[in-house]
């Protein structure tokens, strides 16, 4: 009998940096298959401080970024320039470098409620991501 939530393909790394640098190829050759199929391509990331340093890692990464689209997942109902906001952590260690050319699409939208902005959210993040 197979068990149920077992996992198959454990990876172990040395060291923070082997798994940064595995995770970053990851994810820069699936982006830039994207790029090569529709000519765009998105990426949907959450904050905190846990991927603070791939964040970093990726921002100094050269490939298309003009083309990628980059959201949250989740976000604190904050000004975008707040301290704890997951938005300002974003654009403080991903979209620098060479990711600065990449498009941002936030969740906060001053003076609506989070339930009110939720629409215009994801309108604006389908006409930047979808063709």
């Amino acid at each position: 009998m197979e068990e149920v939530g077992t996992m198959t393909n454990l990876k172990k790394f040395k060291n923070k940096e082997e798994l940064l640098e595995e995770l970053s190829s990851d994810i820069v050759e699936l982006l830039q298959d994207e790029i090569e199929e529709k000519g765009k391509a998105s990426l949907l990331v959450s904050g905190g401080s846990t991927p603070k340093p791939l964040f970093q890692k990726l921002s100094n990464i050269d490939i298309s970024w003009e083309k990628v689209t980059i959201s949250l997942v989740d976000d604190r109902w904050l000004e975008p320039t707040h301290k704890d906001s997951n938005e300002l952590l974003v654009k403080e260690n991903l979209m620098q470098n060479f990711a600065s050319k990449a498009k941002f699409v936030g969740m906060f939208i001053e003076g609506k409620t989070a339930y009110e902005s939720d629409e215009d959210c994801s309108l604006t993040y389908e006409d930047n991501v979808f063709p």
